[in-house]
């Protein structure tokens, strides 16, 4: 979820959310000037008239940040229906290129909040406003007065974002999931594997991918009798070494996938209750009383042991750890995770490889020890274009 924070740029009075950003994150100016009074103010215009506005607006802040625009008639009353906004063809351009769809005025008026983009710190971007009177306008138009205000603001993303994926776990970096180890299911002590060859994408499919079960409690010993595999396990991880499934050491559940979760915001978020779920279904539900502070990250793993292997981790992010794999574990040819917060709602996503759920195409596949990443960290446009592969993955950075 997202909240909008408008920053007044007109001296006109506007009922502000309770968390403003300062006046002096943004420069808007006109003719070279700050703005101080409305925008325009149209009135006996003659049918195909123009008037234009060139707007400079400069996000002044060090993090690259999202710019709302409104558009919002301020006068005068008292005019009579049809009023000429009805007929007045508004339109924005930047670069000489049309950025925003030609439609009526008061079409922008009724539209809200309206999302010109990213702005990176202190480089400024041009938009031309124009409000044409199209020469079909009947006469009844032209002594008609309409003054309206631009007013802009940054919005405030008010939740956490997914930032980073490692899910291509190399061997210098510890396990993968089961899946990405060919081993489909397990119950009791027999594991379920792979007819060699068998494409991954048929692990349904038994008729065409049959599976092979082999009993290796003989071969490794008694399991662990603390441990009783479950139905929902079928995708937990196995230890493997020297060529053996479970090494003897029962280490069914081994994995070392780790997801990075940052706070664009100006506050605090605490991390109890937020959901992490892949396109298994299973929710990964963190457990903690920690918070994640303003600008800061969260690394979220199955075990904290993980981080051993990553000597480059961030030592100021926050570690959590889980219990449990995220879903079903995060699958090398493809997968998505959600970001749900504390009450259900989804207020992040990322796709990759082969599953198009989110985007199509989605994140395309990375090498084997790379990890997928919002370059620069919290960029969200919601657009696959957000995500780069990262070798090495920086965990916390």
């Amino acid at each position: 979820m997202k909240k909008i924070v408008i920053i007044l740029i007109l001296l006109t009075v506007f009922i502000l959310p309770k968390r403003v950003i300062a006046l002096d994150n943004l420069s808007i100016t006109y003719n070279g000037q700050a703005i101080s009074g409305p925008v325009f103010d149209v009135h006996n215009m003659m049918p195909g008239d123009t008037e234009s506005r060139e707007i400079v607006i400069t996000n002044k802040t060090q993090q690259i940040q999202t710019i709302i625009l409104r558009v919002i008639r301020t006068g005068p009353d008292g005019q009579n229906d049809p009023k000429i906004e009805t007929m007045i063809d508004f339109s924005v351009w930047e670069n000489n290129l049309q950025f925003l769809n030609t439609q009526k005025l008061i079409q922008y008026f009724n539209q809200g909040d309206i999302n010109l983009g990213i702005f990176y710190p202190n480089i400024p971007r041009t938009f031309l406003f124009k409000a044409n009177l199209p020469l079909s306008t009947p006469n009844i138009f032209q002594k008609k007065q309409v003054i309206f205000n631009l007013f802009f603001g940054i919005l405030e993303k008010d939740n956490l974002v997914i930032n980073e994926v490692y899910y291509q776990v190399d061997a210098n970096y510890g396990s993968d999931s089961l899946f990405d180890r060919e081993i489909s299911r397990f119950d009791n002590w027999f594991v379920w594997e792979y007819k060699p060859g068998c494409d991954f994408d048929n692990f349904d499919k038994l008729s065409t991918c049959p599976l092979t079960k082999i009993d290796r409690k003989t071969a490794c010993g008694s399991p662990d009798p603390k441990y009783r595999p479950q139905f929902t396990d079928y995708i937990l991880n196995f230890w493997y070494r020297d060529n053996n499934w479970c090494g003897c050491d029962f280490k069914l559940k081994n994995n070392d996938e780790w997801v990075e979760l940052y706070n664009p915001t100006d506050h605090e978020i605490k991390l109890n209750n937020w959901q992490l779920i892949d396109n298994s279904g299973f929710p990964t539900i963190i457990k903690t009383n920690k918070s994640i502070p303003s600008l800061g990250f969260a690394l979220i793993s199955k075990n904290k042991n993980t981080w051993n292997y990553w000597s480059n981790k961030n030592a100021q992010a926050i570690v959590i750890e889980t219990g449990i794999l995220f879903g079903n574990g995060l699958g090398n040819k493809g997968d998505r995770l959600l970001l749900k917060n504390p009450i259900g709602q989804i207020v992040d996503r990322v796709g990759w490889g082969n599953d198009k759920l989110v985007w199509n195409p989605a994140v395309t596949s990375i090498t084997l020890g790379s990890s997928i990443s919002r370059i620069p960290n919290g960029l969200d446009t919601d657009k696959v274009i957000d995500w780069q592969s990262q070798n090495p993955p920086t965990p916390g950075y």
